[in-house]
C-alpha cells in the first residue's frame, strides 16, 4: 500500500487489525515503511509486536 500515512488513524488501525487477520491464515505480506512514530502498526495492533 502505496502512501499509507495519508489514511486516516481510523483506516490505519483497520488495516494494522487486518494484517493480523491475514497472519493468522498464513499470508504473509513484506512491509517497507518510515513512520515517525516507532511501531505504528504495533501501536494499532498489539498483536503484530515483534511480527512487523
Amino acid at each position: 500500500m502505496e502512501n499509507f500515512h495519508y489514511l486516516t488513524d481510523e483506516v490505519q488501525q483497520q488495516f494494522a487489525f487486518d494484517l493480523r487477520a491475514f497472519q493468522e491464515l498464513g499470508v504473509r505480506f513484506v512491509i517497507l515503511g518510515v513512520w515517525r512514530e516507532q511501531n505504528r502498526l504495533a501501536q494499532f495492533n498489539g498483536d503484530l509486536l515483534g511480527k512487523v
